[in-house]
């Protein structure tokens, strides 16, 4: 009986030890800009920015990516020509369009 309490208790103490270290890595990562979604971002939305990129270009989306403060936007227009649009994350205004 005295060894089932002694397996109890490592048992115990193992788990506690990965679950803090556990918590401690999805702390870390939840302060990551990398691991933030858009809603926890600031400034506008992706789908924000893709309406204000086809307001410049009408066309079909084929990829966005954010950096810092610019969202890259990369459309297909209608006359089958690939443009990119720079459009700054923050206040929605367009930063270059080639």
């Amino acid at each position: 009986m005295k060894y089932f309490y002694q397996f109890i208790l490592a048992i115990s103490v193992l788990l506690a030890f990965f679950s803090s270290y556990a918590l401690a890595e999805s702390r870390h990562y939840s302060s990551s800009p990398y691991y933030l979604t858009n809603n926890q971002q600031d400034g506008i939305s992706e789908q924000a920015a893709v309406a204000i990129a086809q307001t410049q270009i009408n066309g079909r989306v084929l990829a966005i990516r954010r950096i810092n403060n610019i969202y890259r936007i990369k459309i297909l227009s209608n006359q089958s020509t690939v443009h990119i649009v720079v459009v700054d994350a923050i206040n929605g205004t367009i930063k270059s369009s080639h």
